[in-house]
């Protein structure tokens, strides 16, 4: 039992020293940011895609803390609608003062006009056809 133990010690620190090794071997074989520059270049297009991207990535941390306070303000107001709302229900005095003035403002803005040519329909001779019994 001990020998399997001090076996698998010692392969686990073996494969942690090949993984680190093999680590930093693929490091070394990357190129240089200089070289990578040289090698590789973006088109106008691409930067400036990449300029609007940031900008607009500012923006949008600039108005995080604007839209948050705007949806606090949306669902305070809300809030005091709906429970406005529950008085007017719930009071009947109030209720009946509502009423009265949705009456008076429809009896004093709202009218009945008729525009049109009055005459012209008693000019008119009307031929009935079938008529039944």
């Amino acid at each position: 039992m001990d020998n399997e133990r001090i076996d698998d010690a010692e392969f686990e620190a073996l494969f942690r020293q090949a993984v680190v090794k093999r680590f930093d071997d693929e490091l070394d074989s990357i190129p240089s940011n200089e070289e990578l520059a040289k090698t590789l270049s973006f088109s106008p297009q691409f930067e400036h895609k990449m300029q609007k991207l940031f900008a607009r990535d500012k923006r949008r941390e600039f108005f995080k803390p604007v839209r948050r306070f705007t949806r606090i303000a949306a669902v305070v107001l809300m809030v005091l609608v709906s429970i406005s709302f529950a008085a007017l229900v719930v009071s009947p005095e109030l209720r009946a003062a509502v009423g009265r003035v949705i009456v008076r403002w429809f009896d004093t803005h709202t009218e009945i006009t008729f525009t049109g040519d009055g005459g012209s329909d008693r000019n008119k001779s009307f031929h009935l056809g079938f008529l039944p019994e």
